[in-house]
C-alpha cells in the first residue's frame, strides 16, 4: 500500500494503525505504555505552557516518512517555526523529536525499521522507551543533516 492509499482510508482504520513499508500494522499497547505516554505528555505540555516559545508537543499524529511508510510517533515535539496550524492533521515531514514506547506488537518495528527510517528522514532525536528493560535509548544526530549516533 502507498501513503496516498493509506491517507485515503485513514477514517476507516483503527486509531493506532500505521503504514510500515507498505503494510498496515495495528498496535495494541499495554496499560503501562499509555501511562508512560500520558506522563511524558504532561511533563512536556507543562514545560511548553510555561515557556511559550518552546514549540509544541503532541501524540499519535500521522507522519509521512516515504511513499510506503506513515508512522504515528507515540509522542512528538516541534519548534515554534514548525508548529502545526489548527487545520493540519498530519506531518508531511517528521518532527525533529519523536518518542516510541515499547508495545509487544510493534517494538520490533520501532527499534528496527522505524528507527532506520526516522534517521533517513532526518529526525534529529529519537527516544525509544523500552518498558521491558526499564531503559530509555536516545538516538541523536551529531549535527543537523548528519548521520545518527
Amino acid at each position: 500500500m502507498t501513503a496516498d492509499e493509506y491517507f485515503a482510508i485513514t477514517d476507516e482504520l483503527p486509531a493506532r494503525t500505521q503504514l510500515i513499508d507498505g503494510e498496515l500494522v495495528m498496535d495494541s499497547p499495554a496499560f503501562r505504555h499509555d501511562r508512560i505516554i500520558h506522563w511524558l505528555s504532561y511533563l512536556h505540555l507543562s514545560f511548553v505552557e510555561s515557556h511559550p516559545h518552546a514549540g509544541e508537543v503532541g501524540a499519535n499524529t500521522d507522519t509521512l516518512i516515504d511513499e510506503h511508510s506513515v508512522y504515528k510517533p507515540d509522542l512528538w515535539w516541534v519548534p515554534n517555526e514548525r508548529r502545526p496550524d489548527g487545520a493540519e492533521s498530519r506531518f508531511t515531514e517528521p518532527p525533529p523529536l519523536v518518542v516510541e514506547v515499547r508495545s509487544p506488537s510493534t517494538w520490533r518495528y520501532d527499534i528496527g525499521t522505524k528507527l532506520r527510517h526516522y534517521e533517513a528522514a532526518g529526525v534529529t532525536e529519537v527516544w525509544m522507551i523500552d518498558t521491558a528493560a526499564d531503559v530509555v535509548l536516545v538516538y541523536r544526530r551529531s549535527k543537523a543533516g548528519g548521520p545518527g549516533v
